[in-house]
């Protein structure tokens, strides 16, 4: 029969003397210390704490969502109205970690399951319920086969399949209503499935899938609990205890027979809603507004924690709502509306004692100057502004001596302690600021005071900064800014210590802040003077200065520093502490200063206490923390106030070290105390994962367009990175709860870098412009305690290549380069063949182009061939047809003759035209003429064959036509052609009409003007069989013969029209052809009239040419001249016939000399000296140029003038004979009166030009850049004689001398260039001369001026004067 636990009336009673019972007893553990979180994002209830397997602490929240936490950042999730994938409601009852590691959150409405690769929820929902139902989750438990259990308020319990979350309802029996049910915990208990509910204990049976009661059955029994029960605890031995909501605590354990026990703890009536399995085998309950209890396994309230405002470390408020233990058995308490606190072993490595404010049980000043231990066990510690406190551990309580009532000791009347000391005989010697020296003698309670004003003068100052021992038991004091004074104990008498080697070196009136004996019994003195070494013997003072030496290691910058603290260890080496220059080490062994450097690790620049402990480390004290030195290990270990020092800034000579090891230090905030040996080390290492991952410092998350991540990152194992993403950033961070700012971290990228990355608390990575490739990522961290783990998180990254670097794009990139090489070779070898066919073509058009130069050539050669016999024919016939006694039949053959001769002389004219063309060198004459005239002379040429052959000629000339502007000489050869065409296409009996005509608008083509212009029009018509319109745009093409001509006529040379086109482009006019066949073809031509479209240079000087008909010319009679008179002429010319018949046509006018060649005639030349050359160019040996440039070059023959004779009728040609020197240029074949008129021309120019120096001689200035050789000649004869005209022997024979020429050839050249002998000439100059003397009117006379102007006799100076001038001297001067 089941019994139930029955509550009596006493029990309040009960409770009271449980409780008297509990705190009248010693509390046999310590307190835990909860340190406070800070920053975290709430301050309401934490309902529930869970840690994961990767580390972070959940928080479930009262209201304000759910909380991550990783030591230093907390991650916030909230419901967000709206967000399918946020929490269902931030109030949260319950979170829980399955085997799974999946997160189970139960809220006010429903639960959640969390997402770790989307970082979102999922919502379970409950059977039975619509999604707007509301069910209150409050228990999740996972059983052995991997269901979850859910327990609800009012809605029971919910049975989930963990792989299909397929969710049923369990039933339960032993209720009456549902709704009045209320599920609040769930736990596994003696292989039993325990609820805690209102109702009180149920079980779930696995077998049946229900939920009843719980019968426990006992030595009693079965008995049940009913009790409302809120919370839950298996602790480690199986025993699982109940909190109730107002019954306090329920324990139900099991015994040997299988019977179970139950027990039954009222230590509070509040609600527990809290239970926790402490390390130390206690368990902690945590109430609702009764603080926190910690009993043991037998119930037994060890610990009772309540809130105080003035406890930093005791729990922060007494409603504790949730506590639970981490995987490093850290315990979490959560408050209500205080946020969380967390007990940690390794949270603080350093007991403290220190000043709490309205706290006298607490020392009485934070900044303590000295620390020793008595015999009792009790710490007597100095401090600044605090006097001495004497603490006993024993009692932790403390004792201000400065309280003269304290049972301790009394007369200490100076709060200003700077340093305490304990002789070897137990006293104790307090040295303060402005009260000198305090001594208590073992076992007096009396302190005894040592000033200036009680010692008659044996102390120098009040300020004792330092106290030391020698081995005969005398005290070593070192002052402030009075060296060093001394104690002996048995004179009771101090000494001070102003002797000369102190006042030498500056110590009697300096700062020593430190004075030690070492184990040598020398006297060690350190301050603001220095470092010294005293030694005493037989009371002779040996003062060894150090400072040099210790100064001069390279570690020591400053030589100024203050010496703080020496101290000797075991090894006998002495310890230096500075303020600045960090520390040093002297070996006394061997005589040598060494300096710790920042590089092995030792960061500090002031020392200020050092101390060793039983293991032989080296502890230091200065301005940042305290520093472990461990020789054996040789390494240094730093600690500061992140490893719980109360501060990091210790004052000077504070260190002390008990009989038990512990070490003592004090600083500016009180007592930091420890065991080395029992210092705790975090063996765990952090734990490191990634947080986030931004690309142009944008946060991406999954989901996003765009993003690379499907899981969040910190679930991510590799991503890949599109090219465009060159600059990312990986956010990374640790999970460690010790100490966590002191975490660092260290990263390097595998395949781009080959080292780590060393930040300290950098928490990120940013990786600009990586190549495309695959790379690891790597991060690591240490712990609070500086280890660094062993498996660093990795991210495999892999950047893509850009898609115009990708596999495809490189083979597009061969195909498009094998394709361009294709085209390429194809296009090159179409290039080559078509390179290969135009240079064939080219050396076809060569060769043709050759041909047809051969062609030119040979015609031209054969023009030239031409010019010498018509030469030959034309003069002599015009020489007859002068006959006037001819019979008319004769002279009518001799006329067609005539005719025909000149037609042949047209024609070679035209092939030199036309040569002249392909070399773009034929310049135009413009000049004004009548077109009419022009015209009937040209068809008077074709009128005999008109009449012959019966064809109609006849010219239409349009009244009023004004004269034209034209080159006469082309214009009427374009006439000529086209009527020769004319007449070769024209049939017998045909017609062939002439038309002039004016047109006023004509647009030219090659006058660059869009305005019509007035126009010249000749139309040239025929009626012949016409062109066929294929040959229409080919005629005035080269060689270019019609097929159907006239085949009754001689055909033509195919360069006529050509000819014509060219010359009527060169006068900028258009020519046009109209033909029909059957119809005749009528050629039109278009001139411009206005002569200001041609160009200047092209216009003639003379405005009108008239044209003198052979008929109407008349020679002048010439006068007859004998042989004396006749002028000389040098005729060469290879031709014999045509140099014959010069020579008979010249000889009657002038003395004629005959050369073949050129060679001879260069000789008959210098021979004969004459007064002109004739010269042909085409000649054998040396031709017409090469002798007309050596005859110029020549003195002896440079006045010559020269005809030059050619059948070259090319501008080129024309010119190069006039660089060679020739006067006239004269074509073949010629006219020989044009002959005789160019010869005396040359004569009278020749007279005309020394005329010209001969008449004003005396006024004619040598011009420098002179090129006439003969007008040099001729001034440089002139120059000669006047600058020796006062020599009366200056004649002929010198002049020659001078000049380099013989007596005749100088004669020949002054008589041919002046017509004066060479005397004849001297005389001249020297009678111009004197007749500029005589009409300046000076006072010579005119004897004087005649033998000054070289006559030697005035009489004759006279004579000649007068026939010169026609006047005497005399009569010029008398003027």
């Amino acid at each position: 029969m089941n019994s139930k636990i029955k509550i009596f009336p006493l029990f309040p009673v009960l409770l009271l003397l449980s409780f008297a019972s509990v705190f009248g007893q010693e509390k046999p553990l310590h307190e835990y210390h909860f340190e406070a979180l800070k920053s975290i994002p709430t301050q309401r209830a934490v309902a529930s704490i869970s840690q994961d397997r990767q580390g972070f602490i959940w928080m479930g929240t009262n209201g304000l969502g759910l909380n991550k936490f990783n030591g230093l950042d907390y991650t916030s999730y909230h419901f967000k109205e709206g967000d399918s994938s946020s929490l269902s409601n931030s109030l949260i009852h319950t979170t829980y970690i399955d085997k799974k590691n999946r997160l189970w959150i139960g809220t006010e409405t429903g639960l959640d399951l969390y997402n770790r690769d989307q970082d979102n929820f999922l919502h379970i929902n409950l059977p039975g319920r619509s999604t707007r139902t509301s069910v209150a989750v409050h228990a999740i438990l996972e059983n052995k086969n991997g269901d979850i259990l859910v327990g609800t308020h009012q809605y029971g319990l919910f049975k989930i399949n963990s792989s299909t979350l397929v969710v049923s309802k369990v039933q339960i029996k032993g209720i009456s209503e549902i709704r009045n049910f209320l599920i609040n915990s769930i736990a596994l208990f003696d292989n039993r499935i325990v609820l805690g509910t209102d109702k009180g204990v149920f079980e779930y049976h696995r077998e049946d899938d229900i939920m009843a009661p719980l019968s426990f059955i006992t030595s009693k029994g079965k008995e049940k609990i009913t009790t409302h029960i809120k919370t839950t605890q298996v602790d480690s031995k199986g025993t699982i205890w109940l909190g109730s909501t107002t019954q306090g605590l329920f324990k139900v354990d099991g015994n040997e027979n299988g019977r179970y026990v139950i027990e039954h703890f009222p230590i509070t009536s509040k609600r527990i809603l809290s239970l926790l399995d402490t390390p130390r085998e206690t368990i902690l309950c945590g109430t609702e507004n009764d603080g926190m209890f910690e009993i043991d396994r037998k119930g037994k309230v060890l610990n009772h924690y309540l809130n105080n405002k003035f406890d930093d470390n005791g729990i922060k408020s007494n409603s504790v709502w949730s506590l639970f233990l981490d995987n490093q058995e850290r315990i979490w308490i959560g408050y209500y509306n205080n946020g969380i606190g967390v007990y940690d072993e390794l949270y603080d490595k350093f007991a403290d004692l220190e000043s709490k404010p309205n706290n006298p049980n607490s020392l009485q000043s934070s900044s303590v100057t000295g620390i020793v231990k008595d015999e009792k066990g009790r710490l007597w510690i100095g401090m600044d502004g605090g006097g001495i406190d004497v603490y006993d551990p024993g009692s932790d309580s403390f004792t201000h001596l400065l309280n003269n009532k304290n049972k301790v000791a009394n007369g200490l009347d100076s709060p200003d302690v700077q340093t305490l000391f304990m002789d070897s005989k137990g006293n104790i010697w307090v040295g303060t600021w402005d009260y000198g020296i305090y001594y208590l003698e073992k076992g007096s309670d009396s302190f005894i005071n040592y000033s200036v004003q009680n010692t008659n003068g044996e102390i120098a100052t009040n300020r004792i900064l330092s106290f030391s021992e020698d081995s005969k038991g005398i005290i070593w004091i070192g002052t402030f800014s009075r060296g060093i004074h001394s104690f002996d104990p048995a004179s009771k008498k101090f000494n001070i210590y102003n002797q000369e080697p102190f006042i030498r070196q500056r110590i009697s009136y300096s700062d020593v802040r430190r004075v030690y004996v070492d184990s040598q019994d020398h006297i060690w003195i350190g301050g603001n003077a220095g470092l010294f070494r005293l030694k005493i013997t037989n009371g002779d003072f040996d003062l060894e200065v150090m400072s040099p030496r210790f100064y001069k290691h390279p570690g020591s910058q400053f030589h100024n520093n203050q010496i703080l603290d020496i101290y000797e260890d075991s090894a006998k080496n002495i310890w230096i502490g500075t303020d600045g220059s960090g520390l040093c080490q002297y070996d006394m062994k061997n005589d040598t200063f060494s300096w710790m450097k920042s590089k092995i690790g030792f960061s500090k620049v002031t020392v200020s206490s050092i101390i060793q402990d039983d293991n032989g480390a080296i502890w230091t004290a200065g301005n940042n923390g305290l520093a472990k030195i461990d020789r054996n290990e040789n390494t240094i270990r730093n600690f500061s106030i992140n490893d719980g020092l109360l501060s990091d800034d210790f004052n000077n000579n504070t260190a002390y070290k008990d009989n038990n090891g512990t070490l003592y230090f004090g600083s500016y905030e009180g007592v930091n105390y420890f065991d080395p040996e029992k210092l705790t080390t975090t063996k765990n290492t952090s734990s490191v994962y990634l947080t986030d991952l931004k690309i142009f410092n944008q946060p991406v998350s999954p989901g996003q367009e765009g993003s690379p991540l499907e899981k969040v990152i910190s679930q991510t194992n590799s991503i890949t990175l599109h090219h465009s993403h060159s600059v990312f950033t990986i956010d990374y961070a640790s999970i460690d709860f010790t100490r966590p700012e002191k975490i660092q971290f260290a990263y390097y990228l595998e395949g781009f870098e080959d080292d780590w990355n060393y930040v300290q608390n950098t928490r990120s990575a940013t990786y600009t412009n990586l190549p495309a490739g695959n790379y690891t990522f790597r991060v690591k961290a240490t712990n609070s305690d500086g280890i660094w783990e062993d498996d660093p998180k990795t991210l495999n990254i892999q950047i893509l290549r850009p898609w115009w670097f990708t596999n495809i794009a490189i083979l597009f990139y061969i195909t498009v380069f094998l394709v361009i090489c294709y085209v390429s070779f194809r296009f090159i070898d179409s290039r080559v063949k078509s390179k290969r066919a135009i240079e064939q073509e080219r050396a076809r058009h060569l060769h043709e182009e050759a041909l047809n130069d051969k062609k030119i050539q040979f015609f031209t050669n054969i023009s030239h061939e031409f010019r010498t016999p018509l030469t030959l024919i034309l003069n002599p016939l015009e020489d007859i047809l002068k006959e006037e006694k001819l019979p008319d039949k004769i002279n009518g053959k001799l006329n067609i003759i005539n005719k025909n001769t000149i037609r042949l002389k047209r024609l070679i004219d035209e092939l030199m035209d036309f040569r002249k063309l392909q070399f773009d060198n034929i310049p135009l004459n413009i000049s004004c003429f009548n077109i009419g005239e022009l015209l009937s002379e040209s068809i008077d040429y074709f009128r005999e064959e008109a009449q012959q052959r019966n064809i109609v000629l006849s010219l239409e000339i349009e009244e009023g036509i004004p004269s034209v502007w034209a080159d006469r000489g082309k214009l009427e050869k374009i006439l000529f052609n086209i009527f020769s065409n004319a007449f070769k296409s024209t049939t017998n009996n045909g017609i062939i009409t002439a038309l002039v005509a004016t047109k006023q608008e004509h647009l030219f083509k090659l006058i660059d003007t869009t305005t019509p212009l007035e126009a010249l029009e000749i139309s040239i018509e025929d009626t012949g069989k016409g062109i066929h319109p294929n040959e229409l745009n080919k005629i005035f093409d080269r060689f270019y013969q019609i097929k159907e001509r006239n085949e009754q006529y001689y055909s033509g040379t195919g360069i006529g029209l050509e000819v014509v086109k060219s010359f009527v482009a060169l006068h900028r006019g258009d020519i046009h052809v109209e033909s029909e066949r059957g119809v005749g073809t009528k050629f039109r031509i278009f001139l411009p009239m206005d002569k200001n479209q041609y160009n200047p240079t092209d216009i003639s000087n003379s405005e009108t040419i008239k044209k003198i008909q052979p008929e109407e010319r008349k020679e002048a009679a010439e006068p007859v001249v004998t042989d004396l008179q006749k002028k000389t002429i040098l005729i060469v010319e290879d031709n014999l016939e045509l140099r014959t018949y010069i020579k008979e046509e010249l000889n009657s006018e002038y003395k004629t000399v005959v050369a073949e060649n050129g060679e001879e005639g260069l000789e008959k030349a210098r021979k004969y000296m004459p007064d002109v050359v004739i010269t042909d160019v085409i000649m054998p040996k040396i031709n017409g140029y090469q002798f007309c440039s050596l005859l110029k070059k020549d003195l002896k023959t440079s006045h010559i003038p020269v005809l030059m004779l050619t059948a070259k009728a090319m501008t080129d040609d024309w010119v190069e004979g006039l660089e060679a020197g020739a006067d006239v240029y004269l074509n073949k074949p010629f006219e020989m009166k044009i002959m005789r008129s160019h010869l005396k021309q040359l004569i009278t120019n020749r007279d005309l030009l020394f005329s010209k120096y001969m008449g004003s001689f005396n006024k004619t200035e040598i011009e420098p850049n002179s090129t006439s050789l003969d007008q040099q000649f001729i001034l440089d004869i002139i120059k000669h004689t006047k600058e020796n005209i006062k020599e009366p022997n200056l004649n002929v024979e010198k002049l020659a001398d001078e000049f380099n020429l013989s007596r005749s050839q100088l004669y020949r050249k002054i008589k041919a260039l002046t017509g004066l002998t060479a005397n004849e000439l001297i005389r001249k100059i020297r009678l111009e001369r004197a007749k500029e003397l005589l009409e300046e009117n000076g006072v010579a006379s005119v004897s004087e001026i005649s033998y000054n102007v070289g006559f030697s006799s005035p009489s004759y100076f006279s004579k000649c004067f007068k026939a010169h001038f026609g006047v005497l001297p005399k009569e010029v001067k008398d003027e």
